[in-house]
């Protein structure tokens, strides 16, 4: 991940609030605000309360490093005491929604739309809220999202699909390395438990050039031509080539997810 220390940093949804400890105690941003979707009384349970307590107390001192919980970044009647166009940079780390079920507030969508749906509304919204809301226009205009390289995370289609009818641009994507956030537990979204570690990424949006960010970051091969960006496979030399991966059931699969996806996109309210 990619961080300077001149960054006013916003991150959402961090569940134990080890993260954004860790972000800030060894990166140093000009400024934190580090929101949770739970209440207080909600993390206490699942996860104990060191880390908000060790960020508050950083609040209480007067350093600009503040927390705000309750927060659900797809409601923005939620965001009371964000400072909004206000940062550089918004994080996502390990995005999820909750299991079926789980939370009221996707119970009406649930009867309607899959959840790999579901998770791209939710990224799409981030976005979405992020470049419109969060970040300040005459700042770094930065946004990004933390995702595990394996099924189902892979099959949201972040480097093509969540961004789609946004200003902004996906502009690469970096290896997440865990080691340099010492004390960061990446938690599961509904229960106390640790997530197991495995391969993960940060992708990059923006809505300027960036130049000097894009030599850092890398642009996945399969977003080029002769590749099929969903299934991330190719090059496809023949037109025989791709009519023969256009029949495999991994392709239709997908296929099937963004058809969904785009369905969404143009029917929502």
């Amino acid at each position: 991940m990619i961080i300077q220390p001149d960054w006013r940093i916003l991150t959402i949804g961090d569940g134990d609030l080890s993260f954004s400890r860790s972000l800030w105690l060894n990166h140093q941003p000009q400024a934190l605000c580090a929101t949770t979707y739970d209440s207080v009384a909600a993390i206490e349970d699942k996860y104990g309360l060191e880390h908000w307590r060790a960020l508050d107390q950083l609040q209480q001192q007067g350093l600009p490093c503040q927390v705000i919980n309750q927060v659900d970044v797809t409601e923005p009647k939620s965001w009371a005491g964000i400072t909004l166009h206000h940062f550089d940079l918004v994080v996502f780390q390990f995005p999820l929604v909750p299991a079926i079920g789980s939370a009221e507030n996707y119970q009406q969508l649930q009867q309607h739309l899959s959840i790999n749906t579901l998770n791209r509304r939710l990224l799409h919204l981030y976005l979405k809220h992020s470049f419109e809301s969060f970040l300040d226009p005459a700042g770094q205009q930065l946004a990004c999202i933390t995702s595990k390289d394996v099924k189902p995370y892979r099959d949201w289609g972040l480097e093509y699909a969540v961004g789609r009818h946004l200003p902004a641009e996906f502009i690469g994507v970096c290896d997440f390395q865990a080691a340099d956030f010492p004390g960061y537990q990446m938690r599961n979204v509904d229960r106390s438990g640790q997530v197991k570690e495995t391969a993960a990424r940060t992708f990059y949006w923006s809505t300027r050039t960036q130049p000097k960010l894009r030599q850092a970051l890398t642009m996945p091969a399969y977003l080029q031509a002769n590749y099929c960006q969903m299934c991330r496979s190719g090059p496809f030399a023949t037109e025989q080539d791709w009519q023969a991966h256009r029949a495999s059931k991994r392709h239709q699969q997908l296929q099937a997810f963004d058809q969904q996806w785009d369905y969404y996109l143009s029917n929502r309210s």
